[in-house]
């Protein structure tokens, strides 16, 4: 070998690795670039170019072309199981899910050590909600790459789908044992805790790994939902606020914060939620909403109405703005039938237990007493908190007295 041709293979090489650089930085024209340049090189002795340049195109949305430059790779080097996976993929981001569980057997039979394939097979049958075959997939894909990212996570969470939740959350701590940084992996124990019931454990988890790592929005996130789920409000607010100093127009932190300060009374700090959301999506009516329950909390009626309406106009199945508006109107005028308007149910449509209560309620007043009662007997039988159900078999006994009174 020549010292020209040498040149061409080193500048080969590097312009792959310069690809895969401006991939993780999310540079996909320049990407796209290099491996072009180390395709025309190599001149396709070697697939690598070729899929440098398919898993591009799918990091820019572009799965019909990366089919087709993986199909490519495929027909010149079909011995190649990266080829076969990434074609795969390819297929599976176009929907042809069957398609691409033949070639990433053919990967499997061509590498059976190859983890990415393993990873592949496992999503694939998880889409096909086959549990217990992409747990089994995942789990082999994790002994041959115990430290990829987000993979031990991915696997106990199809352990769980398949009924070996104990076992998912024995590796799962095997696995923090020997990568404490691995944040999906922390995330999706602590999860398994939580629905478990052990949440100080899974409270203590979080913290432990934030204290590691405090720039991990989804640490902190979790972090206040357990912290709610406890009753600990200061501390949820506490931890959703870590999250809003990472990520200050997550419009989902923002509603979440809003809640836990309405839930504290600090009306203000609620307030000031809502509307930075507002201030990125004046249409977002779960805003309009969370405000109309701030100004009625303050007994701010008539900003409260516009505020529901307003959400309403956005979504018209908004059944808490529905529900609330329902009941301001029946308290200030007593006339039930406008709340029944705004709490009859649709096609599109069912009111939750509480707006179905209210609507009983409003039957009630209108003197309908055998409609209460059948509304609120319904009501009555669902699995829903202690109180509303007594409230509701409450009203449906006096419903039905009074449905007999006027017989």
């Amino acid at each position: 070998m020549d010292r020209r041709t040498n040149l061409s293979v080193d500048d080969c090489v590097h312009l792959i690795l310069e690809g895969e650089r401006r991939l993780t930085t999310g540079e996909l024209d320049r990407a796209a670039a290099c491996f072009e340049a180390a395709r025309t090189i190599d001149g396709d002795k070697s697939p690598v170019p070729l899929l440098g340049l398919a898993r591009t195109a799918l990091l820019a949305g572009r799965s019909q072309a990366a089919e087709e430059l993986a199909k490519a790779a495929t027909a010149m080097h079909p011995a190649s199981a990266q080829a076969q996976t990434i074609a795969a993929i390819a297929a599976e981001a176009n929907g042809r899910i069957s398609e691409a569980s033949a070639l990433v057997a053919t990967a499997l039979a061509l590498a059976p050590n190859n983890a990415f394939a393993h990873f592949c097979a496992g999503r694939l049958s998880a889409q096909r909600n086959e549990w217990t075959s992409a747990y089994a997939s995942l789990r082999r894909a994790m002994d041959l790459a115990p430290n990829h990212p987000g993979l031990a996570g991915y696997t106990a969470v199809a352990g769980a789908r398949c009924g070996a939740l104990k076992e998912a959350s024995c590796m799962l701590c095997q696995h923090l044992a020997r990568f404490p940084n691995d944040v999906d992996a922390a995330v999706t124990l602590a999860d398994f805790l939580a629905e478990s019931g052990a949440l100080d454990l899974a409270a203590e988890l979080l913290e432990n790994t934030a204290s590691r790592i405090p720039t991990s929005p989804v640490l902190h996130a979790r972090a206040a939902a357990v912290a709610f789920r406890r009753g600990d409000l200061e501390a949820s607010a506490a931890a959703v606020a870590r999250q809003l100093a990472l990520t200050p127009e997550d419009d989902e932190a923002n509603m979440f914060a809003g809640t836990i300060h309405l839930l504290r009374r600090d009306f203000d700090a609620a307030e000031g939620c809502a509307m930075a959301v507002l201030a990125r999506d004046p249409n977002h009516w779960r805003s309009h909403a969370l405000l109309g329950i701030i100004y009625e909390s303050l007994r701010l009626f008539a900003p409260a109405k516009v505020a529901y309406l307003r959400a309403l106009s956005l979504e018209p199945h908004a059944w808490v703005a529905r529900n609330n508006l329902a009941m301001l109107g029946l308290e200030d005028s007593g006339n039930p039938l406008t709340a029944l308007a705004l709490l009859t149910p649709t096609a599109a449509s069912q009111p939750p237990p509480q707006a179905r209560f209210n609507r009983a309620l409003a039957l009630f007043c209108s003197g309908a007493f055998g409609e209460a009662a059948g509304v609120a007997e319904g009501v009555a039988g669902e699995e829903i908190p202690q109180a509303l159900a007594q409230e509701a078999s409450r009203l449906a006994k006096e419903s039905r007295r009074r449905e007999r009174a006027f017989a």
